[in-house]
């Protein structure tokens, strides 16, 4: 029987399998080229499928953010085609010298990127049958070296590659070795196979080269064996975070028909194969076996969180750094995760939007951090960077007050979870006299990175007077800003609301006296306390309103009459927000404090072993109607696109 008959029939003992493949890791007797020479600095892309003419300037890892069909993948495909044209552009000179010349091959010979025809490749879908019609790449090593191509048809069914002015016209051997590594491209796992035979070197870099990584992963594997330390790397990555003991491809003496790669669970004492495994531990393994044999200094990851878990894909950006600065690699890959965006330092992310031409990079958010802060926001750079990328903003006074908007929210619109998704609540830290043109100043803050960046203002009321909450709500109208100004004097105000307490409260069961569980009671009992919070402040708040306001009475009147008569109605709003409320046995909710409300309540009942806390209140807000103010802001934030 020859060696290959007993090959395909499984009864070749694995010694000799191993004897005839050669089996030796990808980049066995490749050299390795460092990222600082071949990794890629900068790339220009013109007419290539959905992108018009995008540059976007590369670090050692970058991350490409931005909406579904925004040009994230087109742009992976770009540079994967960049490096393409400068391998098959490359033809033998006299010496050791390298020159760079026109290329004509058949399309169908053409595998690097899926497409039946040249014109699907294009942005406007016609052939380009002329060189001005074509795609236009213009990439810049981190080396310094240039490169430029224009790829277009020639009757229909040849695809022609052509060097431009920026290319050298001729290199060294070795500068060109390390101009044309292929970059490894791995895309978003989709499963391994259960059946995997051995492979040749040749077959495996096929099945790559067409997207067919789940068929290859077990002979990668393989191909790791002999290199110890690389393997031993590997499985201390696996067991760190995954707690398993990952054994590799199983031995058998006698005969292998299929390749079976071994991991061991805590618990488990029979190993199992890899396709056992969950999504989260193929995904890391798969990234990891390509990368650690991989000769290429670029590394292109495409959806690289799918099947991970948010812990999980924080380590995983941990792994690919300790990966980037170990083995000297570049990397760049496309993401729509939050986990991602937040553990990325700023300057690392490109936000892509192919419709605008737009690859911007956050290159200096120190001094937007700071001019943020000198108008009071102070947002983490994880915050600016998500707040960045989806360009959908809440300004609130406090992080409280999101889960505040989010409680309400979800008593009106039971796909808030969804729509939460879309914005990103960045806290002010405090109030500011000049409220709209605070906000006014912010959002050109942002525009400056990016235009189009939506943002919507909580601002609490605290003892702002009628007259001028509604003028600074006009102010804003006037200059296209989304202010909304609490009805109530803050947070407080609203979990403090008797409706909302009572429900809070009987939801605790047998914690409730009998004679607080009839309807209403503890309700009446809640307004109660509140209103002598109010009358134990009866004569010291107006005094405080006063003082607040006189700032704003004196800016915004500078006519002495004017000002006598604002003083005059400020003197009126005291009177029947506070005074006759109180006198009428009413709650002030505009001006009473929700935060001394609430801490006289709970301790009153504490008092009957009730624990009263805020988690809870949120919980049952629905209890009460949601206030105009709050259907107002639930309503900007859904409209948003």
């Amino acid at each position: 029987m020859s060696e290959r008959a007993g090959l395909r029939r499984g009864t070749m003992s694995k010694e000799k399998q191993l004897t005839l493949f050669n089996l030796q890791p990808m980049d066995e007797g490749k050299t390795k080229v460092d990222l600082m020479v071949g990794g890629l600095a900068k790339l220009q892309v013109k007419n290539f499928k959905g992108i018009r003419d995008l540059t976007t300037e590369f670090d050692p890892i970058t991350l490409l953010v931005g909406a579904n069909n925004s040009g994230k993948s087109t742009v992976l495909q770009a540079i994967r085609l960049f490096y393409y044209c400068i391998q098959r552009c490359g033809f033998p000179a006299s010496g050791s010298r390298v020159i760079l010349k026109k290329q004509v091959m058949p399309f169908t010979s053409f595998a690097l990127i899926p497409a039946h025809d040249i014109k699907e490749l294009v942005t406007n879908g016609i052939t380009p049958s002329r060189r001005s019609h074509g795609i236009y790449l213009f990439g810049k090593l981190r080396s310094g070296q240039g490169f430029d191509f224009t790829i277009y048809s020639a009757y229909s069914t040849l695809l022609v590659i052509q060097p431009g002015e920026w290319s050298p016209r001729g290199m060294s051997a070795e500068e060109f070795e390390s101009a044309c590594r292929q970059p490894l491209y791995v895309p978003g796992f989709s499963g391994v196979v259960t059946k995997e035979f051995l492979s040749t070197n040749q077959r495996v870099e096929e099945l790559l080269g067409s997207g067919h990584h789940n068929e290859v992963l077990r002979n990668l594997i393989l191909r790791l064996q002999p290199s110890a330390g690389v393997l031993k790397s590997l499985m201390e990555i696996l067991r760190s975070e995954f707690s398993v003991d990952f054994e590799g491809i199983r031995e058998d003496p006698n005969k292998v028909e299929y390749l079976q790669a071994a991991y061991r669970e805590d618990g488990l004492r029979i190993p199992l194969d890899i396709v056992s495994a969950g999504s989260g531990f193929l995904q890391v393994l798969q990234v990891l076996t390509h990368a650690l044999q991989s000769p290429s200094p670029v590394l292109l990851l495409d959806e690289p969180d799918a099947h991970m878990h948010t812990q999980l894909q924080e380590h995983f950006i941990k792994l690919l750094r300790r990966l980037a600065e170990d083995y000297k690699m570049q990397i760049v890959m496309a993401s729509h995760s939050e986990a991602f965006t937040r553990t990325m330092e700023l300057s690392e992310i490109r936000l892509i939007d192919r419709k605008t031409n737009r690859s911007d990079s956050f290159s200096d958010p120190v001094a937007m951090k700071a001019e943020l802060n000198s108008y009071g926001v102070w947002p983490g750079e994880p915050e600016l960077t998500e707040a960045l990328r989806i360009q959908r903003i809440v300004l609130c006074e406090s992080c409280l007050d999101a889960d505040l908007i989010s409680a309400f929210a979800l008593v009106r619109t039971p796909e808030w979870k969804t729509v939460e998704k879309k914005y990103q609540a960045i806290a002010t830290q405090g109030a500011n006299d000049q409220i709209v043109a605070r906000m006014h100043a912010i959002v050109e803050i942002l525009n400056k990175l990016l235009n189009g960046v939506r943002v919507v203002y909580l601002r609490d009321r605290d003892l702002m007077c009628d007259e001028r909450k509604e003028l600074a709500e006009r102010e804003s109208r006037q200059k296209g800003l989304d202010l909304v100004i609490t009805e109530r004097r803050n947070r407080e105000s609203y979990l403090i609301e008797p409706a909302v307490v009572e429900a809070a409260v009987l939801s605790q069961g047998d914690k409730v006296p009998r004679e607080w569980a009839g309807k209403g009671a503890i309700s009446e009992l809640v307004r109660g306390w509140c209103l002598e919070v109010c009358r134990q402040q009866y004569s010291e708040l107006p005094p405080k309103v006063d003082e607040y306001n006189q700032h704003w009475l004196r800016a915004q009147f500078a006519d002495e009459t004017a000002r006598r008569k604002a003083t005059t109605r400020l003197e009126v709003f005291k009177k029947t927000s506070w005074y006759d409320l109180i006198d009428a046995k009413e709650i002030p909710w505009r001006l009473m404090d929700g935060r001394d409300a609430l801490k006289y309540v709970r301790q009153k009942l504490q008092e009957k072993a009730i624990i009263l806390p805020e988690s809870l209140l949120l919980a049952h807000l629905g209890a009460a109607p949601i206030p105009s103010d709050f259907v107002r802001l639930i309503g900007i934030i859904t409209a948003w696109n």
